[in-house]
């Protein structure tokens, strides 16, 4: 039996139709409900830390004159439940005051950042303190000064 093969050469060109697959999730949102105030303080070198729920933890040097304004800083945080989110926050000086030192409280306990939270709720309400300093070298009176800061929140 005489068997013959043919040879079989190979294409010069293909052209394939595929598809990707993507799935979009929910992104975060970050909304700022109250921003931090640290009230009225007296020109002296010193601290007042404010704790994430809003009361004054230290006041060693008797800086605060007036606290009538003083409160934390309350953020709403929304994204996908159960995920992963990295919180940082970087603070800042200005004309001699430092703030620092920032701590997050989701209704879990208090904790320095950086830090990870699992979002168990929509929205989340984040509640922030810091620590505030002031070098007498560089500080000046004034009403209503401002020290940036900026929060970043990040999901896996």
């Amino acid at each position: 039996m005489l068997v013959s093969a043919l040879a079989a050469s190979p294409a010069r060109a293909v052209t394939i139709n595929t598809e990707a697959l993507v799935t979009i999730v929910e992104g975060i949102e970050v909304f700022e409900r109250n921003s931090m105030n640290f009230g009225t303080l007296a020109l002296n070198d010193g601290n007042v830390t404010v704790a994430s729920d809003g009361t004054v933890v230290s006041d060693a040097n008797h800086l605060v004159f007036d606290d009538s304004n003083l409160r934390n800083a309350t953020f709403e945080v929304d994204s996908v439940l159960n995920a992963t989110l990295q919180i940082a926050i970087a603070g800042s000086s200005n004309n001699g005051l430092i703030l620092d030192q920032f701590v997050v409280d989701f209704g879990t306990g208090e904790t320095s950042v950086p830090m990870t939270h699992t979002l168990t709720s929509k929205p989340a309400t984040m509640l922030v303190g810091a620590n505030l300093r002031i070098d007498t070298l560089d500080a000046a009176q004034g009403p209503d000064q401002v020290i940036p800061y900026s929060v970043s929140v990040t999901f896996e």
